[in-house]
């Protein structure tokens, strides 16, 4: 039933969907459109039918849940206030000016509101998605402690969900640059990584486990399609037992800042207003991932995230939305 909702709520828009249980990485739903009937690959199939699929400018072969790469935009934040907050360089208090822009040598690094946010403190700059915020915030974590916190909440690796071809994104860094490009890092590399832009790349599958991890306190779970096989008659025939691949080694007082943030993006007016639902006590995220770049995409032209787990207490579900050229990830 959460599938067939899922795939409802996805209606014709391109992206993918993620359900999972944060309590034992159990996929819940998973969908990728734009989609192709399962039964065309059955039996015989025709040659019209095969390069029609192939040919098809959405790419509906691409399962977009786990190959689809794309920048997480402002889901990453929360990455960079893992690692300030758990390496104590920043505090929840620390508090930075934002008039709209931030200037950094001869280019400027813009905030998606106009006018800026005033002087918001971390949890507030969560909470409103500040981007100058985390321009200055990001430098001063560093790229180093980025990296290492990304990765250990397991982005640029595979989840191990047992389908083929899962994609495993990218983190990058000033090894990779040098290795990849033979050029040296840039502090505004870091600004643009600090908001989920730049080189960065993550499936909506990895956005999934990390959302769950920053839910249930930092266990990373192998993603489970299958939790048994039976007979007709209903024996068991084999099990899939949960299994644990990690844990991301946060102070319960960050998760706790973290998880209270991520309320405060729902509930307390910030860009995730729109999901605050009666009777379920919803945390989540907003992201919006630029396409272009060197450019102000047309209104449209970016991909729409939205990232949140439920009850916020004792989380059960963790949702994970992708749009393709979706516009904000707030609406």
């Amino acid at each position: 039933k959460i599938q067939a909702v899922a795939e409802r709520a996805l209606g014709d828009h391109a992206g993918a969907v993620v359900v999972l249980d944060p309590q034992n990485g159990d996929i819940l739903a998973m969908v990728s459109k734009p989609a192709f009937a399962l039964d065309q690959l059955t039996g015989s199939l025709e040659r019209e039918t095969w390069l029609r699929l192939v040919r098809d400018p959405r790419h509906p072969l691409l399962n977009r849940a786990i190959q689809g790469q794309y920048a997480p935009g402002s889901v990453f934040k929360l990455v960079v206030a893992a690692a300030g907050l758990q390496e104590q360089i920043l505090t929840p208090f620390d508090r930075y000016r934002c008039s709209g822009s931030f200037q950094l040598g001869g280019w400027t690094f813009k905030d998606w509101k106009e006018e800026g946010h005033g002087e918001p403190d971390l949890r507030q700059a969560i909470v409103q998605s500040c981007n100058v915020y985390f321009y200055q915030a990001g430098l001063k974590v560093g790229i180093e402690a980025i990296e290492k916190y990304a990765k250990a909440f397991g982005f640029g690796q595979p989840t191990n969900i047992p389908l083929p071809g899962e994609k495993v994104g990218l983190i990058p860094s000033p090894a990779w640059r040098r290795e990849r490009f033979g050029r040296p890092w840039h502090r505004g590399d870091t600004v643009n990584v600090s908001i989920g832009q730049g080189q960065v790349l993550t499936t909506p599958l990895q956005v999934a486990r990390f959302m769950a991890a920053l839910a249930n306190g930092g266990i990373l779970w192998a993603p489970r399609l299958i939790q048994r096989v039976e007979s007709p008659s209903g024996q068991v025939i084999s099990t899939t037992p949960p299994r644990v691949t990690g844990r991301v080694d946060l102070a319960p007082v960050v998760f706790a800042f973290l998880q209270q943030s991520l309320w405060g993006v729902v509930n307390e007016g910030g860009t995730g207003a729109a999901a605050r639902l009666g009777g379920i006590d919803i945390a989540g995220k907003t992201g919006t991932a630029q396409t272009i770049r060197g450019s102000q995409a047309a209104k449209g032209q970016d991909h729409a995230w939205f990232a949140a787990f439920a009850p916020r207490d004792h989380p059960r579900v963790v949702v994970v939305v992708l749009v393709e050229r979706g516009g904000k990830g707030g609406q």
